[in-house]
């Protein structure tokens, strides 16, 4: 479930697949590509329930606050946090 107020603003960019393509052949960074970066402008009022991705995530507060359920556990999030999520992993 995502959930997307009025007050919320995104933005995403996406990694062209033949350059994915290409670098999933490198032997160094076949691994460590990065397919998508995005940011919320703002994203008050969005929220996501039990998302479960394939790849990993990090998210970095900016500003405002919030909170985040990882492994049964919740945490609030505030300017200055930093969230990593592997693959496979619920998260909301």
């Amino acid at each position: 479930m995502i959930q997307i107020s009025k007050e919320y603003n995104a933005k995403s960019y996406y990694i062209p697949l033949d350059i994915i393509e290409r670098e999933s052949k490198n032997p160094i960074l076949h691994s460590l590509s990065v397919v998508w970066a995005g940011l919320y402008v703002k994203a008050k009022g969005h929220l996501v329930k039990d998302r479960c991705l394939d790849d990993y995530v990090l998210i970095y507060c900016v500003g405002g606050a919030g909170w985040l359920k990882f492994h049964n556990e919740v945490w609030k999030i505030k300017k200055g946090d930093l969230f990593f999520c592997p693959p496979g992993i619920v998260h909301s």
